[in-house]
């Protein structure tokens, strides 16, 4: 047997619409109905969530909210959520990041998006982004863009 890692949903934020879609689709077909998606609000309730019951809990919400919806939209009283209830925290885990490790990928990222559209010529680059050439290959250095 090959053991085979898969973290936890809360860790996975981005598969939480995925699989709700997949269940919500399955449980549309096993009950004949029809379904358009989750109202904009339950999708934001969703992904942030932290599922301590993982996958399965998904699962039963989303099984018990098809049974229970009065429209072809699920909302958050499908859901059963009390009408007063917070939307979870962010479960994005860049959230947790410092405010500097925020702007260094930022700035990581416009830097890789000025020296695509210079065709890796740095000074063109450079010129681009408003910063001297030194400044650039700093940045470059510091953010370990040498190999892009």
């Amino acid at each position: 047997m090959i053991p085979i890692r898969l973290p936890p949903l809360r860790e996975r934020p981005e598969d939480v619409l995925p699989l709700a879609n997949h269940f919500l689709a399955r449980f549309a077909a096993e009950l004949g109905r029809e379904f358009v998606g989750f109202h904009p609000t339950v999708e934001t309730w969703l992904k942030g969530h932290p599922w301590p019951g993982n996958v399965r809990e998904l699962e039963n919400l989303v099984e018990r909210a098809a049974v229970l919806a009065r429209g072809e939209v699920i909302t958050r009283d499908d859901l059963l959520l009390e009408p007063d209830a917070p939307p979870p925290a962010s479960a994005d885990p860049d959230d947790a990041l410092p405010l500097q490790a925020h702007l260094d990928r930022a700035a990581a990222r416009r830097i890789r998006l000025a020296l695509a559209r210079a065709q890796g010529r740095r000074n063109d680059a450079a010129a681009e982004l408003g910063v001297e050439r030194t400044t650039l290959y700093r940045l470059i250095k510091k953010f370990g863009l040498d190999d892009d």
